[in-house]
């Protein structure tokens, strides 16, 4: 049978966890970040990382606090022969080949590209929980779940306060929820803010429609699993990334009012948009027509699309911040009135305005454990709108990587899929570094030359074949505007 480890101890004993070759895999307790879940609750979150190297084993811990254990003595990262064991909690798992006792595989192989990919998981290791946006009423705490207040010390960065001077909230008290029950959060009071109902649950944590008691304004609040940060340096770059992004302020991009931690987690809060996510509304209805009703304009939302996105990169880029992960749900469109008596993509669009959101994340969560974990997440569910630069391991990413993303959820608006999506992780992978993508106009005649030129440049494989800066992109698609009025 394939390499694998076995649980000896613990509430696991007697099971079988079978081994991918050529990709990683996290081990931890929960459910939703990890691909070798233990019933263990002495085990963190996520524990550690194990791949395959030949006949050997890689362990690295990325717990943090010398609690993983090979044959005995505390890693950071170790070589497992077959025949060793890993410690974890109370579970004592033996690296092995052979078959011994009941086996219960409990994660099954996937295909794998090559060693240099990032790292592929199964898709049922990932239960992303649909988004709800747009929720009219402000929330309201649940009578079984009176208003509470953290019995720690909260600190906050927020837009009229200096990192360096966080300063304690009053001290009342809050029973402590673990990470994996973010969700149980709703209705009850972290920090100055009061937590209404789930908008989504994503690769980094639960965001809740809020209420600011201070400053009385609705806000879309994230709240990171409480094992972030691992350490102090994780700490430092969170402040760090949130200094440099609060004095951001454009119309496209979703505006962060401030940072902290309440209770043991860290929290960020944003504009709360009210009206769903370009994913939703893509969902939601059948794609943008092509040869059904008002075909004329059937091209006009995907180009809004573009026109406000390729704006806010424009002013994000020149302050340095590089988003890497635009997708349909990473872009909210804000609107006027009750948008939900709206039927199609036009109807959205026609008044709304869209803002990318999710901006802060990288920066804030480089280096850490949650990054890699939420990497191994995107990689599972949002594969279709990387760059070719993103599916290489330790390839260099820039402004250029966030304009071929860009133009892939630009596409998906048209013809209601991404470009390259494949019938596999593999096939994906391929298509995105080596087939052409199909001319958007062949399928869409009545789309402008000029637009479907500026995707196919947008899409190209090479960077320096794109737009070279979202300035540029935008001058090409004001000539579309012109060119149409």
């Amino acid at each position: 049978m394939p390499m694998h480890l076995l649980a000896l101890t613990g509430p696991d004993k007697g099971k079988v966890f079978v081994l991918n070759e050529g990709c990683g895999q996290t081990i931890g307790r929960s459910h939703t970040h990890t691909e070798i879940t233990l019933q263990d609750t002495d085990v963190a979150r996520v524990q550690c990382e194990v791949s395959l190297d030949g006949d050997a084993l890689v362990v690295t811990d990325l717990d943090g606090s010398s609690s993983t254990f090979v044959n005995d003595q505390a890693i950071e990262a170790h070589r497992m022969k077959p025949g060793d064991t890993l410690r974890i909690g109370q579970s004592l798992l033996r690296f092995q080949k052979e078959q011994v006792g009941r086996v219960i595989p409990t994660v099954a192989p996937t295909v794998v590209v090559s060693p240099k990919v990032v790292p592929i998981v199964p898709v049922a290791a990932v239960r992303p929980v649909p988004e709800k946006r747009g929720t009219k009423s402000d929330p309201a705490p649940s009578p079984s779940s009176p208003a509470r207040r953290p019995s720690t010390l909260e600190t906050s960065v927020n837009a009229s306060t200096r990192v360096d001077e966080m300063h304690p909230a009053d001290r009342l008290p809050i029973p402590r929820l673990p990470a994996d029950r973010l969700n149980e959060l709703a209705g009850s009071t972290l920090g100055h803010f009061t937590l209404g109902p789930v908008l989504g649950e994503g690769h980094t944590g639960m965001v809740f429609k809020a209420k600011d008691l201070k400053s009385n304004r609705t806000v879309a609040l994230r709240v990171l699993p409480s094992e972030f940060p691992k350490n102090d340096a994780e700490r430092q770059r969170f402040v760090q990334a949130v200094k440099e992004m609060l004095h951001l302020d454009h119309v496209n991009l979703v505006k962060l009012y401030g940072a902290g931690k309440a209770d043991g987690y860290h929290w960020l809060a944003t504009e709360f948009v009210e009206g769903p996510s370009l994913g939703q509304i893509m969902r939601q209805g059948r794609p943008t027509p092509v040869n059904g009703e008002e075909p004329i304009r059937a091209w006009e939302p995907a180009y809004r699309v573009a026109v406000h996105i390729a704006r806010a990169l424009d002013y994000a880029h020149q302050h340095q911040f590089i988003h890497r992960n635009i997708t349909p749900t990473d872009i909210l469109v804000a609107q006027q009135g009750d948008y939900s008596q709206k039927a199609s993509l036009s109807d959205y669009t026609a008044d709304g305005i869209a803002k990318l959101n999710d901006l802060v994340m990288f920066k804030a969560l480089e280096g850490s454990g949650l990054r890699q974990v939420s990497l191994r997440a995107k990689v599972a569910t949002e594969l279709a709108y990387f760059s070719p630069e993103q599916t290489y391991g330790g390839a260099p990413v820039d402004a250029r990587s966030d304009i071929f993303s860009l133009g892939s959820v630009v596409y998906a608006v048209l013809m209601g899929r991404p470009p390259f999506e494949g019938l596999s992780q593999a096939e994906t992978i391929r298509n995105i570094r080596e087939e052409p993508p199909t001319s958007p106009r062949k399928l869409h005649p009545l789309l402008p030359r000029l637009f479907d030129s500026i995707l196919l440049k947008m899409l190209a494989k090479p960077p320096e074949h794109r737009f070279q800066s979202a300035k540029e992109l935008l001058a090409a698609l004001d000539q579309i505007s012109h060119h149409n009025e």
